[in-house]
């Protein structure tokens, strides 16, 4: 899907940040904007503020200076469990270990995804089972991440982050637990079903399977060119 009008899915306006005052800047991003349906990679080797940049976006990590702003919304102007709140319906996440919940079926991770970004209930059930089928994993909607392969665990976890029908999914180094050929599937899917979804996509990676499948590819190191 090309990307479509209104507010960019995210933007980073003279954004800078220091894990503590005087201490060396870690990230600078004088002004990006990822429209709504775009697809970016942020790369750069270990140690560079990849991590850091995504935690900003998401509102994890308030910057030091500047704005950073999801569909149109300030970062900054939320506070506390509201922040938490607006992020779980409006951004979607593909963590690096997959943060699944080791207690509950794949269905019942996404089920509680659905719950905490505000789905209405009668719909939880059939959005979880169409992305579950989606990333082919329809007939292990019952296992629990113990029972299912490191492939079809980081599956899940795309699945989840798309449940609440985000403005922006955010992946890091979403094939780093991954050998080569499930890089190279999981990579592809993570970027098909948010194309197909209208979800704009920022992925954070050094790894060139995952670089090579995205036409742009920025390096955090130069955001302040960029």
């Amino acid at each position: 899907m090309d990307p479509v009008a209104g507010p960019p899915a995210l933007r980073l306006v003279q954004v800078r940040h220091r894990y503590a005052p005087g201490a060396p800047e870690v990230l600078r991003v004088d002004d990006l904007a990822v429209p709504r349906g775009d697809q970016l990679a942020i790369a750069g080797p270990s140690g560079a503020g990849k991590t850091t940049f995504l935690n900003v976006a998401a509102g994890i990590l308030e910057p030091s200076e500047g704005r950073v702003e999801v569909g149109g919304a300030d970062l900054a102007a939320m506070r506390g469990a509201g922040r938490d709140r607006w992020r779980g319906r409006r951004i979607g996440i593909v963590f690096q270990t997959f943060n699944l919940l080791q207690g509950l079926t794949a269905r019942e991770n996404l089920l509680v995804a659905a719950m905490f970004g505000d789905v209405p209930r009668r719909e939880r059930a059939a959005r979880a089972d169409a992305l579950l089928d989606r990333v082919g994993l329809r007939e292990h909607a019952g296992k629990r991440p113990s029972q299912l392969s490191v492939g079809q665990q980081q599956r899940v976890s795309i699945a989840r982050a798309l449940v609440n029908r985000p403005d922006l999914v955010l992946a890091d180094e979403p094939a780093a637990s991954l050998d080569q050929a499930n890089a190279e599937n999981v990579v592809s899917l993570l970027c098909d079903v948010a194309r197909e979804g209208g979800h704009a996509l920022v992925v954070v990676a050094h790894d060139p399977v995952v670089l090579g499948r995205f036409p742009k590819v920025l390096d955090v190191r130069h955001l302040a060119a960029a």
